[in-house]
């Protein structure tokens, strides 16, 4: 193959995963949403196509978060892992079994019965 050749072969791969993984991503999510909204199928099948799509999303910026943290920075990548970390850790608090009320204009939690 000639260099021509290969940059040909470069800017299409290019080009492909310029448009295939956002389509993939937008495929996904409003597959996911589709499920949720409608009840449609196991919540596992929901929480699955979310969890693909963030994922395949995010996969650059999660490496170049981990990398900056490996080096002591602070970047955009960073603070995109510790929110995505503080989503995951709110759901599973909310999702655990705990109800939560307003009293008195304060939240409180008590446990959900059966």
């Amino acid at each position: 193959m000639s260099d021509s050749d290969n940059v040909r072969s470069e800017k299409r791969r290019e080009i492909m995963v310029v448009v295939l993984a956002p389509a993939v991503i937008i495929a996904l999510t409003l597959a996911s949403w589709v499920l949720a909204r409608w009840h449609i199928g196991p919540v596992f099948l929901n929480a699955s196509l979310a969890l693909a799509a963030v994922l395949i999303g995010g996969t650059p910026r999660f490496i170049a978060g981990f990398k900056d943290i490996c080096r002591c920075r602070i970047t955009v990548n960073v603070f995109v892992l510790v929110a995505l970390a503080a989503t995951v850790a709110i759901r599973v608090q909310v999702g655990s079994g705990h109800r939560h009320h307003h009293v008195g204009g304060r939240i409180s939690g008590e446990l959900h019965p059966g």
